[in-house]
């Protein structure tokens, strides 16, 4: 069973066909996914994001696995249709150590581009697309 075997298993799925998709922008509708393992929730997502014409917005526990999903959801949509929205990295008083000021300073930066890229894609495009977060880059100010 190859990938594409997979994708079309869960598209058919009697799951995916109960997801409610708002007609209406303005009211989101949520679902809260529990007990799913691996990378099923990868082909979920993308299964639902090819039902719906809207964005949808996955919020993880933490970074490494946000960019793990991050990483499937390339694979099984499209690069270009899935943002990863990280933390800036700027943390206030934080000391940072001689030899990592470089490389910290270029992961800054990075996070920065690619924040830019999520907020650009908010605002611009009319087709449907993934954004992936965790809880540290939405709080931030």
């Amino acid at each position: 069973m190859g990938i594409d075997d997979l994708k079309k298993h869960f598209e058919k799925s009697p799951q995916i066909a109960e997801f409610e998709f708002g007609p209406d922008l303005a009211v989101p509708v949520r679902h809260r996914l529990k007990g799913v393992v691996g990378s099923a929730l990868s082909f979920i997502v993308a299964a639902a994001f090819k039902k719906s014409e809207q964005h949808h917005v996955l919020v993880f526990n933490d970074r490494e696995e946000a960019a793990y999903f991050y990483n499937d959801l390339q694979n099984l949509i499209a690069p270009n249709r899935v943002f990863f929205y990280p933390h800036s990295g700027k943390k206030p008083y934080e000391l940072e150590e001689l030899d990592e000021e470089f490389s910290g300073k270029r992961r800054d930066s990075e996070n920065g581009l690619m924040r830019a890229e999520v907020l650009n894609a908010i605002n611009t495009r009319k087709r449907n697309f993934v954004i992936v977060a965790y809880g540290e880059s939405l709080s931030e100010k």
